[in-house]
């Protein structure tokens, strides 16, 4: 009696390997390509706001220049002569938060200087009930008559310019 052997049946023709590589493969595929979309719209958004970046620092660049033209002041004068000053007109250009305005004393009723002895400073500001006349002695840009009283007479100059343009900007030196 001879026995012939059949061969054995194979239990799968997909082997297990195979179906635990696909069960851990294929979520990290679909993680890893996530994370790539994901990182590719960051590396695009990055893109755009160093543009964004870029411009609001030329802006920058710009508004410093105009700020440190533009910024306020407060308006004094310092008497360095040895004469005492008035100051019958003055005009000034001012910010009040929301807007540029002017203080005009001439158009201001009760607007009086007090003199500046020879050594004094002042700080000048002005309050009226009329319309445009209070003045808190802010100053963007200048315009004012100073009036030297001296021995041999009087003397008037007129002086106009920005706040801080070529002096202190603390105190305005009238000698």
């Amino acid at each position: 009696m001879s026995t012939t052997r059949k061969p054995a049946a194979s239990r799968s023709t997909f082997p297990i390997a195979i179906a635990v590589a696909l069960v851990v493969v294929l979520p990290l595929f679909v993680y890893t390509t996530r994370l790539g979309i994901s990182w590719r719209a960051s590396s695009a958004r990055l893109v755009e706001l160093e543009r964004e970046a870029a411009s609001v620092q030329a802006r920058a660049a710009v508004l410093k220049r105009a700020s440190e033209t533009l910024r306020s002041y407060d308006f004094q004068v310092c008497n360095r002569s040895g004469d005492a000053l008035t100051l019958p007109w003055v005009a000034a250009v001012h910010h009040d938060g929301q807007s540029l305005r002017l203080f005009d004393s001439s158009r201001c009723q009760g607007f009086r200087s007090p003199p500046i002895y020879a050594g004094e400073s002042r700080a000048l500001l002005f309050s009226s009930t009329q319309e445009g006349c209070n003045w808190g002695g802010q100053v963007l840009f200048y315009s004012m008559n100073a009036v030297r009283e001296s021995d041999s007479g009087s003397a008037s100059y007129n002086l106009i310019g920005a706040w801080g343009r070529d002096f202190d900007p603390k105190c305005f030196n009238l000698r």
